[in-house]
């Protein structure tokens, strides 16, 4: 059991509990108007369903302490221990995802001692899930009324009586439930949440809007990745850090008069992260008009065509007249998003559309745009664009503001100097605080190990912090292999910090801890197990977009086995999840890819090479995969076999010619050739409907246009014209 009460800090969490199928599919979202909601949650939580997150009537730091971030069990479990073993940790505010919670002003309390601590409502199909937790509230000593066991008056009615007696308030939703107009009427708009059954959408009244679903297709937002490592990246911040910057940020959002607020650092420095935590208090106090994050290893994600997408749609879900005007622009010009350009794009998806916004619905919001310097090269004429954009925003209504975080490269700092305040957090003294806070905390847990008093521990902190030159990033890489297990802690960090290398650049001492780390990952490992590493590693530097270790396993046709073998002795220099795998920080990225810093050669990335090896890895799984017989499936049927392609037959189709753009095409080997005709005598018309299906058609057909004038081999570029011609066409139907 999970015991939890005020100023009660036992707890036995049931970390290794293994949840049911029924109990897996059932998410617990509680809001109440006093703290018996703290108990009702929990209780959930230790009765093995997903998740409890809770929204009660107590301050924001509280919330804050008490983990509620995503909803997650692991994070709840988490946060809670957290709570018990840091109760002296500097409170931060608190972060509520807003498409799970939103927050209104507690209803006034009844005071009858009649009232229920908990009303469930729910469908009657529902009725087993719900029973179970009912007995499950009630075993812990709450009494739990269902509004189906109610028997006076309609059913409205009912529901309206026991929402104004409940302390706390559940309602169940499924596809038909979430569907109920009067559902929303009653629950939504006073606050109450939800349980959420067969994984309905969570949506709100404005979302039931005609048109919505057709503008996600046509918009296709980048949210749910950029969603996923804006939360990782929360996950990353340091308690009652930042403070300082944060509440200058806030204070940016209510003031009248800036209208864009810029952040610039060194690579490491915490921009990213700053960035996700400023969005979520922004959406904490509802200031949040849209949050984009580009990333330079991720085709989707590094276009300004893309982020204006994205922000249109965040931003149309919250006006519904910014969301009629986006409408009407997508249904007049078919294919708007490829045909226009990032001035036309950005004019009729965000700039009109916010002028359309009548006055009585305006409402003040900030667009949040996280890695500027990760968009594109600095040559593009798109960035460029970009970049013009912001420094004119003044032509943007007023009631909407602009954050942007990014490194000093030059045509930012030329563009941006005179006309944007740069806020430079590595020239702040108050951020170097922020140093020694961390890097005190993580040493002070190794005092007993390395057998020194803690005044000792804070001086070797205050010169570790020094050494950083600001880098958020080196210095947690730094502590964390002083924190090794096999590591001498007090012998590494006493020569750490009696090296007489002040004078070395923050790449220089990124470059001497990145080559550190590789080594110790292949510390006595076999040649071949080093070379095929350093092929994988070349690969995640390489690839359009972030992959699996699955992929890799089929790119490198070894088992999955193998696969996250080979990644696990990488793990302190990569990000891995499920289906997504990246290196830690682009500074890594620049590390293997430059001859001067990588000065071990088995690890130098040479982007030919590796994009000549994507490139006949596309081809093959572009060959082998797309077999379908295209002449006998109807439309709706070609869609779902499309669909259904496992994840590097798309790959291969989608990014091909991409890989093949940065190839050394004067010396196309004579094996690529051949398997490329094969390719195109067999495959062509299913190739080309996978580009139709996955909205690659038009970024295939401005590849092709570049590709061809520069292949010197006459067979190979005769195909690719038969192939960019069957694009033309195909795009125009």
């Amino acid at each position: 059991m999970f015991k939890f009460d005020k100023g009660d800090d036992s707890f036995a969490p049931p970390m290794g509990q293994t949840l049911t199928k029924e109990k897996r599919n059932c998410e617990a979202f509680v809001f109440a108007k006093n703290n018996c909601c703290e108990k009702c949650a929990i209780t959930l939580v230790s009765k093995g369903f997903k998740s409890a997150t809770v929204l009660a009537n107590v301050s924001a730091d509280k919330l804050e302490q008490y983990g509620i971030q995503d909803g997650h069990l692991e994070n709840l479990l988490h946060a809670l221990e957290k709570l018990r073993d840091s109760k002296q940790q500097p409170p931060a505010y608190e972060h509520i995802k807003k498409d799970l919670i939103r927050e209104v002003s507690p209803v006034p309390e009844t005071p009858s001692s009649q009232n229920c601590d908990v009303m469930i409502s729910y469908q009657s199909e529902h009725q087993k899930e719900v029973l179970k937790i009912r007995d499950a509230l009630s075993s812990c000593g709450f009494k739990v009324v269902l509004d189906q066991d109610l028997v006076a008056g309609d059913m409205h009615q009912r529901r309206r009586d026991a929402i104004a007696q409940g302390k706390v308030v559940v309602s169940c939703l499924n596809q038909q439930y979430a569907g109920s107009q009067s559902l929303w009427s009653e629950f939504l708009n006073t606050g109450r949440l939800h349980i959420n059954f067969d994984n309905s959408p969570d949506v709100g009244l404005n979302d039931r809007e005609n048109g919505r679903d057709e503008m996600k297709l046509w918009l296709r937002p980048e949210t749910v990745e950029i969603e996923n490592d804006a939360q990782e990246r929360f996950r990353r911040q340091f308690l009652g850090t930042r403070e300082w910057l944060y509440a200058d940020i806030i204070r940016f959002a209510y003031s009248d008069s800036d209208r864009v607020y810029w952040i610039t650092g060194s690579a490491g420095s915490g921009k990213s992260v700053v960035s996700a935590v400023v969005s979520a208090r922004l959406q904490k106090i509802g200031r949040l008009g849209g949050y984009f994050s580009f990333s330079y290893n991720n085709v989707n994600r590094n276009t300004p065509i893309r982020l204006i997408a994205t922000l249109s749609y965040q931003l149309s879900k919250q006006f519904p007249e910014f969301a009629r005007s986006v409408e009407r622009v997508l249904k007049s010009e078919d294919s708007f998003l490829e045909r226009a350009s990032v001035y036309h794009s950005f004019d009729k998806l965000i700039l009109e559309p916010l002028r359309n916004i009548s006055p009585e619905q305006r409402r003040p919001v900030v667009l949040v745009v996280d890695a500027l310097d990760e968009c594109e090269v600095i040559s593009a004429p798109d960035r460029r664009a970009l970049i013009h954009i912001i420094t004119t925003w003044n032509e943007v209504p007023d009631f909407v503001k602009l954050f942007v975080t990014s490194r000093l490269d030059i045509d930012i700092k030329m563009r941006f100097m005179g006309i944007i305040e740069a806020h430079d957090i590595d020239s702040d003294a108050l951020h170097r605080n922020d140093l020694v806070s961390f890097s005190t905390y993580r040493l002070r847990l190794l005092k007993d190990r390395m057998g020194i008093t803690t005044a000792e521990v804070d001086g070797y902190a205050e010169k570790l912090s020094k050494k950083a030159n600001g880098s958020f990033i080196w210095l947690n890489l730094i502590v964390d292999e002083i924190c090794h297990e096999d590591s001498d802690s007090l012998m590494m960090l006493k020569d750490l910090v009696t090296e007489t290398s002040e004078s070395v650049n923050l790449d220089g001492q990124l470059d001497w801890l990145y080559l550190s780390l590789l080594k110790r990952c292949i510390e006595g490992k076999s040649p071949s197990f080093v070379k095929l590493l350093s092929q994988m590693l070349a690969a995640i530097t390489v690839v359009r977009t972030p992959v699996s270790d699955e992929f890799l396993a089929k790119l490198f046709a070894i088992t999955l086995v193998e696969a996250r073998e080979k990644l696990a002795t990488a793990r302190s220099l990569l990000i891995i999840s499920d289906d997504n795998i990246q290196l830690l920080h682009r500074s890594f990225a620049e590390f293997l890819q430059s001859p001067k810093r990588c000065t071990d050669l088995r690890f130098l990335v040479d982007k030919r090479v590796t994009n000549e090896f994507l490139a006949q890895r596309c081809l093959d799984f572009a060959t082998f995969g797309l077999r379908f017989d295209i002449d006998h499936v109807d439309g709706k049927d070609l869609t779902l076999t499309i669909n259904s392609l496992p994840k590097h037959v798309k790959y291969g189709a989608k990014y091909l010619v991409s890989h093949l753009l940065d190839c050394d095409l004067r010396q196309i080997p004579v094996p690529f050739e051949t398997s490329f005709e094969r390719f195109c005598s067999t495959n062509l018309s299913q190739w080309i409907e996978v580009l139709s299906q996955t909205n690659s058609l038009y970024a295939a057909s401005g590849q092709l246009t570049r590709l061809i004038p520069n292949v010197s081999n006459e067979k190979v570029g005769d195909l690719l014209k038969d192939v960019s011609r069957l694009v033309d066409n195909r795009k125009t139907k």
